[in-house]
């Protein structure tokens, strides 16, 4: 199993757990986070990145404004599943374009 399939999973479980508990505010809190990641992913691409990299970058990015989208639209827990996915693809960008080892 890939991990953007084990991330989507793994937040599917955890918003099953937190029922109605989710909120707007930890919502934007992941949103904002999954930002940062991208932002540090968009400088190690750009010094370092390759093909494949850059399309991690962009596919983070896409999946990231999906779940603002989202968020916008009230519908958290899609916000959260699609950040999730962002963020995790956000970080093999990096880890690509750097060579580090997952």
């Amino acid at each position: 199993m890939d991990r953007t399939r084990q991330a989507r999973d793994l937040a599917r479980r955890v918003l099953d757990a937190l029922g109605r508990r989710l909120d707007a505010d930890g919502v934007a809190r992941l949103l904002d986070g999954t930002d940062a990641a991208i932002a540090r992913a968009r400088e190690a691409v750009a010094d370092h990145g390759g093909d494949r990299a850059r399309r991690l970058l962009e596919q983070a990015i896409e999946r990231q404004r999906g779940a603002r989208r989202a968020f916008d639209a009230g519908d958290l827990r899609r916000a959260v599943a699609l950040t999730r996915d962002a963020r995790d693809l956000a970080r093999r960008a990096g880890r690509e374009a750097t060579g580090e080892m997952p």
